[in-house]
């Protein structure tokens, strides 16, 4: 078997084919970025398809992916073995190759073994209609559960949908062991059930404070949006007692 490491290339190394026996198992590792264009050793399909290598063991994606055959050669991103944050979601592990040649021809078998402990994921909940605390905590169990996630999960679920401005909830309070989970993060971006057009025409001093805010409330920056729903929320609720 002969092993080649590839790490540290800025340019694409397999532009020339490589001089190796056909009658070992030939193995490449490289930290490389396949079909891109960037600054970490850029290769085609075509390069991997005319190396020669009966299998590359790619680095730099760590989400991985399946084994791939491009011309005879076997390739694959593995990803990472643990995630380490919400940019790597989902169970990680390795790949584990068998490899043998006779007479110049590969046999190969491949298989995935998870090695992570724990795993990030993310899920999206419209809690659209939610009334209460409790109903809220249902609403998201029930989609926690559907998703098949348990103790081995760190979550951030986003919260989203129309609610009445007189529902009082507390996503902060939700906690992971409610939801049978590791560990928990809300994030909040749901919006009061209003009439828009309404409260545009609005005369009296809730429309006032509508056309105030309006300019926050279609804002292209997330975080100005969240702050002026809020503040319309409030505002509201208070006029309303």
């Amino acid at each position: 078997m002969k092993l080649v490491i590839l790490d540290g290339y800025t340019e694409n190394p397999l532009e020339k084919k490589l001089q190796l026996q056909k009658s070992r198992v030939n193995v490449l590792a490289a930290h490389a970025d396949v079909g891109g264009k960037s600054k970490y050793c850029p290769v085609s399909v075509a390069d991997i398809a005319r190396s020669g290598f009966d299998y590359i063991a790619f680095g730099h994606i760590h989400q991985g992916g399946r084994v791939q055959l491009a011309g005879d050669t076997y390739y694959a991103y593995s990803g990472c073995p643990e995630g380490r944050s919400f940019d790597e979601c989902g169970k990680k592990g390795v790949i584990i190759a068998e490899l043998t040649k006779n007479s110049n021809r590969l046999s190969a078998d491949f298989s995935y073994h998870r090695t992570c402990k724990r795993r990030y994921e993310k899920l999206t909940v419209d809690i659209t209609g939610v009334s209460s605390q409790e109903a809220l905590l249902d609403r998201v169990k029930t989609a926690v559960e559907k998703e098949g996630f348990d103790l081995d999960v760190l979550l951030r679920v986003r919260l989203t949908g129309r609610i009445s401005p007189e529902t009082t909830l507390h996503p902060k309070k939700l906690d992971a062991a409610s939801l049978g989970l590791f560990y928990l993060e809300v994030e909040e971006a749901f919006v009061p059930l209003l009439d828009y057009e309404e409260l545009k025409n609005d005369i009296s001093i809730r429309g006032a404070f509508f056309r105030e805010l309006l300019p926050m409330l279609q804002s292209e920056n997330e975080e100005e949006r969240r702050a002026a729903t809020d503040a319309l929320r409030y505002r509201l609720a208070a006029l309303d007692g």
